[in-house]
């Protein structure tokens, strides 16, 4: 049977389980195989940061060891003999490829030069570099991490077949698994890292998207999000361009409690430190209680914005939206109240890969001025906002009680107006008019 290839209509997902040695190893195998993924992970992590300062230096024209990317590779191959020569060119162009995604902010100094840290993902091509297997309900992979020949160029083992637990539970992920296993799902890149001393098996794979898309949206529905402070995200939603009753948020408190009691524990660690004199060892097992607080933050914030994801894209699903329309925060700076206590970032992400499941097309706009216009008369103005919380449109009386509106919450007008098609070009139209005319009275004065 053929193997299935991606094409531009497959949707990219992973599956994490976690490695554990089969029971026929011995314990001196066992040792053998952890210790060689120690020593693979820090190859990975060495390649990683030094093509990383090679492309810096290649930016500014300063001298570097390689000039093309296929010496770079020899050249690591060279240096780092003991990683399989596929293994090496998977870490050499995913390092390559970290490095263009930030280099633009790097190069402004909105961020420092990408560093890897201990604990690099080994990375396995698709083709030959590991197998999965199903046995009996189990499953096993068998991968390469070594040359077949050792430096002094004898013959070694160069390829450990090790089991894997913590498979997924509920059907659709045990049905992929076992669709992969078989070969009738495209298999991508593996990556095998470590996390509090467990190893990970991170198997990526392409599944086509009419098997996950919603088949009844209609063009012409949108949903708009807006994410804010107090609420992570308010949400409304136009039919045929109008701004329909049906809205909502996503409520905060759980997120307040959680900085609340991470505020806390940072001041009680604060204050454990103050009279602390520890050096050396005893620093490291003082600092173990803010490791620890920041991976939680960090799996908390995960959480969070996954469930949120997921609960967006079902409401747009719901209102039979093709299309959801958030704030491009590209632009935000990232030291901003806004973006300072959560990863807004992140969940929009999240929300990006949950449409893209189920067939919604995103799109990020503007926020300029989503925020001070009326969504009812198109009046842009910083006084429609006098308040965070509501919304007063100066023109028309939209949102103001004693004209006989209702109160508008400002963060929900916004969602209104990102909902807006192309609420772009309205924006930009209206306050190209607006100078204008300003400019034209100015000059009959």
């Amino acid at each position: 049977m053929a193997k299935p290839k991606p094409n531009a209509h497959q949707l990219t997902r992973s599956l994490k389980m976690r490695i554990y040695p089969l029971t026929a190893w011995s314990e001196e195998e066992r040792k053998t195989f952890y210790q060689m993924l120690n020593q693979q992970s820090y190859i990975a992590r060495n390649i990683a940061n030094e093509t990383v300062r090679v492309a810096w230096l290649r930016s500014g024209k300063m001298p570097v060891p390689y000039e093309k990317d296929t010496e770079g590779y020899h050249y690591y191959c060279a240096k780092w003999p003991d990683m399989a020569p596929s293994n090496v060119n998977q870490v050499f162009r995913w390092a390559k490829k970290k490095y263009r995604a930030h280099s633009k902010a790097i190069f402004v100094g909105d961020e420092s030069l990408i560093s890897f840290r201990k604990g690099s993902p080994i990375l396995l091509n698709n083709q030959h570099d590991y197998k999965l297997m199903e046995k009996n309900g189990s499953y096993e992979v068998d991968a390469q991490f070594l040359p077949s020949r050792n430096q002094k160029g004898e013959k070694q083992q160069n390829r450990w077949t090790f089991g894997l637990s913590n498979l997924p539970r509920d059907y659709e992920g045990a049905k992929i698994l076992k669709r992969l296993a078989a070969g009738e799902l495209h298999r991508g890149q593996a990556a095998i890292t470590k996390k509090k001393g467990k190893w990970y098996f991170i198997l990526s794979y392409s599944i086509p998207q009419e098997e996950t898309a919603v088949k009844d949206l209609l063009d012409d529905r949108i949903m708009g999000i807006d994410l804010g402070v107090v609420k992570p995200a308010y949400y409304a939603f136009t039919y045929h361009g109008e701004i329909q009753k049906d809205r909502g948020c996503i409520d905060g408190d759980e997120i307040a409690e959680f900085r609340r009691r991470v505020e806390h524990r940072r001041q009680a660690i604060s204050r454990q430190f103050k009279w602390s004199n520890r050096k050396g060892h005893g620093l490291k097992r003082a600092m173990e209680p803010v490791n620890k607080l920041g991976d939680k933050i960090r799996n908390f914030q995960l959480t969070c914005n996954q469930r949120y994801a997921h609960f967006l894209v079902k409401m747009a699903v719901k209102h039979r939206c093709k299309h959801i329309q958030m704030e491009d925060l590209s632009g935000i700076n990232k030291n901003s109240l806004f973006l300072k206590y959560w990863t807004y970032y992140s969940l929009q992400e999240q929300i990006k890969n949950q449409a893209e499941k189920y067939g919604l097309d995103v799109t990020l706009v503007k926020p300029a001025y989503t925020s001070q216009r009326c969504p009812i008369c198109g009046h842009i103005e910083s006084a429609n906002r006098q308040t965070q919380e509501a919304f007063t449109c100066q023109s028309c009386g939209y949102g103001d009680k004693s004209k006989g509106s209702y109160f508008v919450n400002a963060d929900y007008n916004a969602a209104c107006n990102i909902a807006t098609p192309h609420i772009d070009e309205i924006i930009a139209d209206y306050v190209k008019s607006h100078l204008e005319l300003k400019k034209a009275n100015n000059q009959q004065e």
